[in-house]
């Protein structure tokens, strides 16, 4: 008790004469002091002998004086005593079927314990002190002890966590996909749950790593925002909107005389005018056409795609292309949406048979004259528009036949994949077109003979694997398609991935690449594949060449094309394709000494 062992709080009351108050606050000579509480402990533990010779005559001296002790310490002694009666009987430990119910009625009879608030400072101790109950035996004691109670909780500072820099603990962030440490400048929360990811790793999965979230939206934490720059006076803003609008005036008139002089220049009698050479993309040290054929084959910068696409819908369908064309890949993981749907263009314009990346018929045109290499590009230019909301792939398709209807090339599509699409495509080449249709509506462009073009439902893959070795999970992937595989001996690692509604060819490019930068081979006549490791893709065997995404088909090498008086052909959608100028031979001598091209040939 606190009022038993306080020191210093003034002269002791004498206690009250009673049966156990000699015993109980006296302190013998010789023996030890102890408290009402730990006496009664003793009391409790004396049958199991336990306690060791100072207790023993201690408690003798307090049982001599105090009634209650002595009561008690029958009561423990008469227990024991039927503890061991029964244990020599063998009594059953089996309670009473009624035993729950006479233990719930004690309970509940007991009074509930009254509620100790804390007491923060001795002013809210002082302020209880003024209700507590007195103790007409010792008045002034329940005071006394919430004041010495409340100024000791005073004096002790709070409790404080330890530092974890100073316990040596380091806490950080782990990726959900791979499991890998988070940093800042990577970081990407799932918009659901704000589970982490590393930017590549959602970008792979293609949603939320947490079982059970399937969040394809991912926030990114934002920088803190710089402070405002100081207000400018409106004297100083004036003036600045002043000089602006004169060097705009100054600028717009030397642009205009500049015009005016060139206008003159051209309407000039009898002065023989130059055009400029168009920009020769196709011409270079491994170009297959010479320069001077080069020159009108070659066109301007490429056109922009000005479709209905998500443009995030357009980086992730170039970013399937990433071990193929290193510059795009570049763009896309850095985030420069802009270059990267430049260069998608030119990833996507595979029919475009004289830009650099068009090497099958660029293959197939280098042996031809000057006349069919232009006709045949022609023939690849071609641009459709496409306005369609909801409307059945097939009847858009159907539109964009009658553009290459000439040239024998049919547009069918199965029945199973006949989905409806919305998209806006606007002076696109078909080709192009042909492609990205085949994106939206999730199905493959497979070539016929012929030159039938069909739109078929590639087999769908619905599989989760789970550190899964990559020698068992391709050849899984590649009986989907019906197709054999070769794997190369390098070819190692594990995968972990969640595939739902994927094309079994985007499924294994998807593997490979998470299981190790692999590349895939395919031979379409023999229906077989090769896997080879990202070192030895680069000699692969005869006859192997890159596999594609299920959604991307490639323009074959044709013998022959159609002669066009309109080089765009009808638009589909009834838009008005815009009009397009035929690049006139020069007639000056082609740089690097190569022959002008012959007129009429």
């Amino acid at each position: 008790m606190l009022g038993a062992d306080r020191a210093g709080a003034g002269p002791r009351r004498r206690a009250t004469a009673g049966p156990g108050a000699a015993a109980a606050g006296a302190r013998p000579r010789g023996g030890v002091r102890m408290s009402e509480d730990t006496l009664r402990e003793l009391v409790d533990l004396r049958p199991l002998g336990l306690l060791n010779s100072a207790q023993e005559a201690r408690l003798r001296e307090h049982l001599v004086g105090c009634p209650a002790c002595r009561a008690r310490a029958a009561a423990v002694d008469e227990a024991y005593a039927d503890l061991r009666r029964l244990a020599e009987e063998g009594a059953s430990t089996t309670p009473k079927p009624d035993a729950r119910a006479a233990l719930l009625a004690r309970v509940r009879a007991l009074d509930p314990p009254a509620a100790t608030a804390p007491l923060p400072d001795a002013h809210a101790a002082a302020d209880l002190t003024d209700s507590a109950p007195e103790n007409p035996e010792k008045p002034g004691r329940i005071r006394r002890e919430i004041l010495a109670a409340a100024k000791q909780a005073a004096s002790q500072p709070p409790a404080v966590a330890p530092d974890p820099e100073a316990l040596g603990v380091r806490v950080v962030q782990r990726c959900c996909y791979c499991h890998d440490e988070v940093g800042p400048e990577r970081a990407l929360f799932c918009a659901r749950c704000l589970a982490p990811h590393h930017d590549e790793c959602f970008a792979e999965h293609g949603r939320c790593a947490v079982l059970g979230c399937e969040e394809s939206f991912a926030v990114r934490p934002g920088a803190p925002r710089a402070p405002r720059p100081p207000s400018v006076p409106a004297r100083s803003r004036r003036a600045l909107l002043a000089s602006l609008l004169l060097a705009g005036i100054g600028m717009g008139g030397v642009a205009a005389l500049g015009g005016f002089a060139a206008l003159l220049t051209l309407e000039r009698p009898g002065k023989k005018i130059r055009r400029p050479t168009p920009p020769l993309e196709a011409a270079g040290p491994n170009s297959p056409l010479p320069r001077a054929q080069a020159a009108p084959v070659g066109s301007g910068s490429p056109t922009p795609v000005r479709s209905g696409v998500d443009p995030v819908e357009l980086e992730g369908y170039g970013r399937r292309w990433e071990g193929e064309l290193a510059d795009l890949s570049e763009d896309v993981w850095r985030g420069d949406a802009r270059a990267a749907r430049a260069r998608l263009q030119w990833l996507l314009a595979d029919t475009a048979p004289h830009r650099r990346h068009g090497a099958g018929p660029l293959r197939a045109l280098a042996e031809r004259t000057a006349r069919e290499a232009l006709t045949a590009v022609r023939f690849w230019e071609r641009r459709v528009s496409v306005e369609s909301v909801d409307e059945p792939l097939s009847q858009v398709c159907a539109r964009i036949a009658e553009v290459v209807a000439d040239a024998g090339v049919q547009i069918l599509v199965e029945p199973g994949a006949d989905e409806p699409v919305s998209c806006s495509f606007a002076n696109l080449r078909w080709g192009v077109a042909v492609n990205l249709l085949a994106r939206l509506a999730k199905v493959q462009v497979v070539e016929s003979r012929g030159r039938v073009l069909v739109f078929v439902r590639s087999p769908q893959v619905e599989q989760r694997f789970q550190e899964a070795d990559v020698r068992t999970v391709l050849p899984l992937l590649a009986a989907c398609g019906g197709y054999e595989i070769v794997l190369g001996t390098d070819v190692r690692g594990t995968v972990s991935c969640d595939l739902r509604n994927t094309p079994w060819e985007d499924a294994l490019l998807l593997v490979a690449r998470a299981a190790g930068g692999h590349r895939i081979f395919v031979d379409h006549p023999g229906r077989r594949l090769l896997v080879l490791s990202r070192a030895a893709a680069a000699d692969p065997p005869p006859g192997y060449t890159p596999l594609r995404p299920a959604t991307f088909w490639q323009a074959p090498d044709w013998p022959s094309f159609p002669p066009a008086a309109n080089p765009n052909g009808p638009s589909a959608g009834g838009a008005r394709p815009a009009p397009t100028e035929e690049p006139a031979p020069t007639e000056e001598p082609a740089r690097d000494g190569a022959r002008p091209l012959p007129r009429g040939k």
